[in-house]
């Protein structure tokens, strides 16, 4: 029964520990991972490599990579940028939802234009021309 629980108890951390939920193998990769560090630590070696510790989890040093990669925490909107300024990235962040003004303009200037050249065709080749392209 120790081990079931243990196991539940394992589950219910991997599910609700982080913002972004990862598979259950890639927490285990990163407890053998953590567990050769602090081996590496206790051998002396307060800094080991990604090579020495790709070779005493068993993994290759991409891999390794790929893992450091994946688990990094994801940074907050309202976090500053600099230590120094007021700055967060959430103001110098685009929103793609905003059309930029140049853009506007320039379609607006289009309708026009399209508009005045419907203007000067007959209504019966405005009406196919609206028809076909809207």
């Amino acid at each position: 029964a120790y081990w079931w629980v243990r196991q539940g108890v394992r589950k219910a951390l991997f599910r609700h520990s982080r913002t972004i939920r990862l598979p259950e193998n890639v927490y285990t990769l990163l407890g053998r991972v953590l567990e050769a560090k602090r081996s590496c630590a206790q051998e002396g070696d307060c800094n080991p490599t990604k090579e020495n510790l790709a070779r005493r989890v068993g993994i290759t040093v991409n891999k390794l990579e790929k893992l450091l990669y994946m688990t990094r925490l994801p940074l907050s909107m309202q976090q500053t940028v600099w230590m120094d300024q007021d700055i967060t990235f959430q103001e110098i962040t685009a929103d793609t939802e905003i059309e930029i003004p140049d853009t506007s303009v320039g379609k607006q200037l289009m309708r026009k234009h399209v508009r005045g050249l419907l203007n000067i065709l007959n209504p019966k080749e405005s009406r196919i021309i609206r028809l076909r392209y809207g």
